[in-house]
């Protein structure tokens, strides 16, 4: 059961890996200390083991295994230092303006005032630089792809730049940007960029532009989603899948290449082909499915790994696919440590290591089901259904802590989603490459019939996702005991592998235990904590936001708007408080304007239940007409609480009392107040320039934001006063 005791290349990767990924995330003097603490502990270990050379580690002498662990260890924190302290923290630590040579690879955003674009820098100050970056800007200077520009900028941290969004600089570095600067003063264009990405670039806009024309918009979305790696056209899909806990089967990664590759063998081998026209043909088109996608971490990582498989059984060597995973994953992280911050790296990593563990070589499960299948009389679509949920269960089980670490969620429905939705994918992607091709040669007739049957698979996958999601079966794995939990497991774990004949395939029984014990606790726990009731109050930018947490639900009172930004961001930070979903919407006043930023909530599902005010003009008649009528159809509830007169809600046992609406002579736009009982706390929410029309503020009070400009001190509460733009407030009652 002990994967590492015949395997010294793997065993001494995996230590630096760990190595590599503390460093990633210790800051500049402990990247430090551990380049001063590894070569001073392998010394010690070296010199320790010379005295003593009959011991082995992993079947190597343990005097030469010390000197390889060091030696790699050393590589990866020199790299990982490089990358962090160097690269990215040389450009933050650059202050002032500076002039810019660039090549435009790749436009993300433009709108009429502002546009950000990924650039690659050829010069700075007119000394050569070689990194890649975002060059953010405050206007639409009208760039495009392969642009080679001159300007001014300013550096700024990364962790700052998309920070209102939750993204740190470990997720900007994992895209592979080392800078962000922000144009100040014009940009100039001064010729053509001929980089081979901003090529690429170009070849992947114009298949993403053919794949479109054949299909609609959620088909083409799909399919750029498999074959380039885009994501940003699957719309709702995207969220149900990751409601249903398989998000990964649109990330690609070696599921992918892997139907690619036996789908085109099984092919040729009908047609005749001999074997070294089949492995040609074979690499060719794992080479353009990478180029298509953009080379991500988790598809190069599965192409590396069956390459060195296959260079292993050329020359003669064990083919070994556990070392041919540790040693790619290291060589990887090696050439580049911003893989280490990469979520969909690490969950391939480790979902592929634990389909090798269960069935792999080391456990010869299929025998098992064979021997188990002929005494029982099972079919063998049976057979391989068994086995389909046994691998299922081995990726889970080494997925479950980067899930803890990454997402904070997971859902109790993956395995009957994964089994399902596999195929179909799997399906997709065959039928993918010839649609892909026939749209970029021209070939309507071909490409209409294959985006035809392409957009009936699509509706029965979206319908499928759509279904398991509606079951709301993710659970939070932010709770205080998962992690004594998963300590537990890997002792247990441990424990196991020390009793002979043990093996992976028992330790699902161990997974399995550790599982049920964690549900039933947070089963408990939640039944305890629907006692209390809880009151968070967030600010992003200009708009408010206040969650109410009781009876096991969670309402939103969207002080501004209804936005689609907002309300992602607030569930984001609602992750923390173990909430994975936001039952109700309510909205303070009603804007002709948020009409679309309502139909985004519904579209996307982000809410079950909008509460509005009632409607008192035929313009807010129309606006909840219109919501109204999307809501429905994607059953989305809509209720309305009484106006103009103060209106008093109740929800499972908080009451919500949503003030009368009121104006300033000076402003247009309306008073706002909500007071929230908490047992016998009062907590009230004093939207901005409240004071200024003599409206008594006692007890809690929670100065905001949204409402008419501020152009006055806010008078002084007789209790307690809060500013939600500046502190993170939390509330925890019991009623």
């Amino acid at each position: 059961m002990n994967f590492f005791e015949r395997r010294p290349a793997a065993l001494a990767a995996c230590i630096s890996l760990l190595a590599a990924m503390a460093a990633s995330f210790a800051g500049f003097f402990g990247r430090i200390a551990l380049m001063i603490a590894v070569p001073i502990a392998s010394s010690l270990s070296a010199l320790y083991f010379s005295r003593r050379p009959v011991r082995r580690i992993a079947t190597l002498n343990a005097f030469s295994f010390v000197l390889l662990a060091g030696a790699l260890t050393m590589l990866q924190l020199l790299s990982t230092s490089a990358l962090y302290d160097l690269s990215v923290g040389g450009f933050e630590r650059r202050a002032g303006e500076h002039r810019l040579c660039a090549d435009v690879i790749e436009v993300r955003h433009e709108n009429g005032w502002s546009a950000s674009y990924d650039v690659a820098l050829v010069s700075i100050d007119g000394e050569r630089s070689f990194a890649r970056g975002l060059l953010l800007c405050d206007s639409a200077p009208g760039l495009s792809a392969s642009d080679r520009i001159e300007l001014c900028a300013g550096f700024e941290p990364l962790g700052e730049v998309y920070s209102d969004y939750g993204r740190t600089d470990r997720d900007l570095i994992s895209s592979g940007y080392t800078f962000a600067c922000r144009l100040s003063g014009e940009v100039e264009t001064v010729g053509s960029a001929r980089r081979i990405g901003a090529m690429l670039s170009k070849l992947r806009r114009e298949t993403a532009a053919a794949v479109s024309l054949f299909t609609d918009s959620k088909t083409a979305g799909l399919v750029k989603a498999l074959l380039l790696s885009d994501r940003s056209g699957l719309g709702l899909l995207r969220r149900d899948m990751e409601r249903s806990g398989v998000s990964h089967l649109l990330a690609l990664s070696g599921l992918h290449l892997s139907v690619l590759c036996m789908s085109l063998e099984r092919l040729l081998k009908r047609l005749g082909a001999r074997r070294r026209y089949r492995t040609a043909a074979e690499a060719i088109v794992a080479l353009g499915f990478l180029v298509l996608a953009g080379f991500p971490y988790s598809l190069l990582r599965a192409a590396s790994m069956l390459a060195l498989t296959a260079l292993a059984g050329r020359i003669g060597r064990d083919s070994d696919r556990i070392t041919a995973l540790f040693v790619v994953g290291y060589l990887m992280v090696l050439a580049d440590p911003a893989a280490l911050a990469d979520a969909g790296f690490l969950m391939s990593f480790a979902a592929t290591l634990g389909i090798l563990l269960v069935y792999g070589a080391d456990v010869t499960l299929r025998g098992r089901l064979f021997r188990i299948a002929w005494d029982w009389n099972i079919p063998a679509a049976m057979r391989e259904l068994f086995a389909g949920m046994i691998v299922s269960l081995g990726a889970v089980m080494f997925v479950t802590p980067i899930q803890w670490i990454c997402f904070g969620e997971t859902s109790l429905l993956f395995l009957p989603a994964t089994l399902l939705l596999t195929p179909l994918i799997s399906l997709t992607l065959i039928l993918a490459i010839p649609y892909a091709t026939a749209a970029v040669c021209g070939a309507v007739f071909l490409a209409g019939r294959v985006g035809f049957l392409l957009t009936l698979l699509c509706s029965l996958i979206r319908a499928v996702a759509s279904g398991f999601s509606a079951c709301g079966a993710l659970v939070s794995l932010r709770y205080p005991f998962f992690l004594p939990v998963l300590l537990l497991t890997a002792v247990g774990l441990v424990l196991l592998s020390r009793r002979p004949g043990a093996d992976w395939f028992r330790s699902l029984g161990v997974f399995g235990i550790s599982a049920m014990v964690f549900l039933v606790s947070a089963g408990v726990y939640d039944a305890y904590s629907a006692k209390s009731a809880g009151l968070r109050c967030f600010n992003h930018s200009d708009n408010d936001a206040v969650a109410v947490i009781s009876g096991g639900e969670c309402l939103v009172a969207d002080i501004s708007s209804g936005s689609r930004m907002l309300m992602i961001k607030t569930a984001r930070r609602l992750s923390d408080d173990r909430v994975t979903e936001i039952d109700t919407c309510m909205l303070t006043h009603l804007h002709r304007a948020h009409t679309q930023a309502l139909k985004q909530l519904c579209k996307e599902r982000l809410v079950r239940r909008f509460l509005l005010p009632e409607p008192l003009s035929d313009s807010d008649a129309l606006f909840a007409k219109d919501v109204a009528e999307l809501a429905g159809e994607l059953g989305v509830t809509v209720e309305y609480y009484p106006r103009p007169d103060a209106a008093l809600i109740d929800f499972h046992g908080v009451s919500i009392r949503v003030g009368e609406p009121g104006y300033l002579e000076r402003s247009s736009h309306q008073l706002i107040r909500l007071d929230f009982g908490l047992g016998e706390r009062t907590v009230t929410y004093a939207g901005a320039s409240l004071w200024e029309s003599g409206q008594e503020l006692s007890g809690t009070v929670v100065i905001g934001t949204h409402g008419p400009k501020i152009k006055s001190e806010p008078a002084p509460a007789s209790g307690d006063s809060f500013d939600i733009a500046s502190e993170e407030l939390r509330f925890t009652a019991k009623p």
